[in-house]
């Protein structure tokens, strides 16, 4: 039974954006449809800097780990499985890089988890203890909150509003991922939902689009890089002024010429019709909002910059990485664990982790690090292990500091058999 199927056995049909949902109304999140509508699919940046930072996301792979091992032992199981194949239409990279684009975007994400029809008419830790068989990214625009009208944080169930078809989903069977809001609204319990950038950058982002929208203004009426004009062209008659046209023509508009220096016969005086310093205070402006919705998303405007340069750009990938990339990976991880450990019992037995090792990016800092330790011979095996991101060994040795080979502490030199060597080699001048 596919996804609409599955909904739409619990759909109850209603009007408007308010839906009773028990008691208490439903509202709709103001910031999320703007995002989207003019965000991502009406501004180029955005679209860019969206996709940019949703497939680096989606190509950090996650394994479900053996938590009681002390080595990294992936187990394979029909948890494990979903994760590679979180439902039929989509593969892991696919499922978190759309996941990731909302998120990112609107500040928060939704994941519909089937848990099919073993689960029907449970509730609670009930509902939550049935395995899930698919999990589905929902688009986050056209997701509603059912608060509880006892508690300001409390959330009775979701709703998927599908063109004014209602779709209610219980609380256990969605994940809810989103950021951090200030905004506290008991009412309106906006407080409940994720922040979008572009709620704060809007004016940034309509800053973009009207610079765009100049520059196009400003290309399509480009018309002529000048005017020529002759002082004494009244005093022709028609015929003169149709042949002075032709030589004009011939020897100024022409592409077979250019770059060329023309001459013409008489007086002549030109008028420059090119771009002035408006038109390049414009093109700048584009450059800086740009940078502001770089800031904004947290991704480097160094990566769209082809003036910077190619150390400038791996060190901006880097630090992505280290600050924004890997942090919402581990976060990602945490809402896995909480919802799907539980759904498979296998709290306290197994962990879902995001593996870093594959990222290029990373790889000249790991070599950098096992450099370091190797001759850090003060620090054990197992704190070397630790250092690496391995669990500990057992052997009583990997917890003993090992001293280099052939090193003799000073006090225990004998000074003089160190003179009569130096001697010998003619080296004790």
């Amino acid at each position: 039974m596919g996804l609409l199927d599955r909904l739409f056995n619990r759909t109850k049909r209603a009007t408007g954006l308010a839906v009773n949902y028990g008691n208490p109304a439903v509202y709709e999140h103001i910031n999320t449809d703007k995002a989207v509508t003019e965000g991502y699919l009406g501004n180029t940046a955005v679209y860019a800097i969206v996709n940019k930072d949703a497939q680096k996301f989606a190509a950090v792979p996650q394994y479900l780990y053996n938590a009681k091992s002390e080595e990294d032992e992936i187990i394979e199981n029909d948890l494990s499985k979903l994760l590679q194949r979180p439902n039929e239409y989509q593969g892991s990279d696919a499922f978190r890089e759309q996941l990731r684009a909302y998120r990112k975007l609107t500040g928060e994400a939704f994941i519909w988890l089937n848990r099919g029809i073993l689960a029907e008419g449970l509730e609670g830790t009930a509902r939550m203890a049935k395995p899930v068989l698919e999990m589905y990214v929902l688009p986050s625009d056209q997701m509603l909150i059912v608060p509880d009208p006892e508690n300001v944080y409390g959330v009775l169930g979701y709703v998927l509003d599908l063109g004014g078809t209602q779709l209610k989903m219980a609380k256990e069977d969605v994940i809810h991922w989103k950021g951090t809001s200030l905004e506290f609204d008991a009412s309106n319990r906006t407080h409940m939902r994720g922040v979008s950038p572009l709620s704060s950058g809007y004016k940034t982002l309509q800053q973009n689009n009207s610079a765009t929208d100049a520059a196009v203004r400003m290309y399509q009426n480009d018309g002529a890089k000048g005017v020529l004009f002759n002082e004494s062209f009244d005093a022709l008659d028609p015929v003169q002024k149709q042949d002075v046209r032709g030589v004009v023509n011939k020897r100024v508009n022409n592409s077979d010429v250019k770059g060329a220096v023309a001459t013409l016969p008489g007086k002549w005086g030109y008028l420059d019709l090119g771009k002035g310093s408006t038109d390049l205070d414009l093109l700048e402006g584009k450059k800086l909002s740009m940078q502001e919705l770089c800031f904004l998303f947290d991704v480097p405007y160094e990566l769209f910059d082809s003036e910077t340069t190619f150390a400038n750009k791996e060190q901006a990938q880097k630090g992505w990485l280290y600050n924004s990339i890997i942090p919402a990976c581990k976060q990602f991880d945490d809402e896995l664990n909480r919802v799907l450990l539980a759904a498979f019992n296998l709290i306290g037995t197994a962990v879902i982790r995001s593996d870093f090792d594959d990222l290029p990016e990373l790889r000249e800092d790991v070599a950098q690090l096992v450099t370091s330790l190797n001759t850090a011979w003060w620090i054990t095996g197992n704190e070397k292990r630790e250092w690496m991101g391995f669990g500990k060994i057992t052997d009583p040795t990997m917890d003993e500091v090992l001293l280099p080979a052939g090193q003799t502490p000073i006090s225990q030199v004998n000074m003089d058999e160190v003179a009569r060597q130096l001697d010998q080699q003619g080296l004790n001048e």
